[in-house]
């Protein structure tokens, strides 16, 4: 991917990339940038975005749940502390906090991005198994979407060699740069 389209991912996602900042507060790109062709960025950009709505909407919902848990779980708000439905409701909600365990969600962190053997990679630390199913949505996509153009016309994977995805178009034009 052209240095360009792999600034604009850093500059639009940083919280994916925090642990890569330098001390001066300057955020390096991936380890090894991002290893796949320019027609992938709008799937790779999608993706990225439905992770971050994800995560946002999900640090909202442990703050109003732990909000409610202390709540409830606090002395100090009892004013029926004694009365049977009071008990029975506290009891459910501390039953319940057990249950869904309030850990704070852990926010993704992204390793590494590329392709191998034809289709999108997608490596990060953190995040839930609904993060891990769109990442397989998005690497099973790859398969379909011409990685140099982003057409989703006639593509199919090259024989031999090293695997790619690519549309005919795409590849007439490599053969006839090879040619020449």
């Amino acid at each position: 991917m052209t240095q360009e389209l792999e600034n604009k991912l850093v500059e639009k996602y940083p919280e994916f990339f925090e642990y890569l900042k330098k001390h001066d507060g300057t955020i390096i790109p991936i380890q090894f940038g991002v290893e796949t062709g320019d027609g992938w960025y709008w799937l790779i950009d999608q993706l990225m975005d439905n992770i971050q709505s994800y995560t946002k909407s999900n640090q909202k919902r442990y703050r109003v749940k732990n909000k409610i848990l202390r709540w409830y779980t606090n002395i100090d708000f009892y004013k029926y502390k004694h009365s049977k439905p009071f008990i029975k409701l506290r009891r459910y909600i501390v039953n319940k906090a057990k249950q869904e365990q309030f850990d704070k969600f852990s926010s993704v962190q992204i390793t590494q991005i590329k392709e191998k053997f034809g289709g999108l990679r997608f490596y990060y630390n953190g995040g839930d198994d609904y993060i891990h199913g769109m990442c397989w949505i998005a690497e099973s996509m790859s398969y379909k979407i011409c990685e140099t153009c982003g057409s989703t016309e006639n593509v199919h994977q090259t024989k031999g060699g090293w695997i790619t995805t690519i549309c005919d178009k795409c590849e007439q034009k490599k053969n006839e740069n090879n040619r020449k």
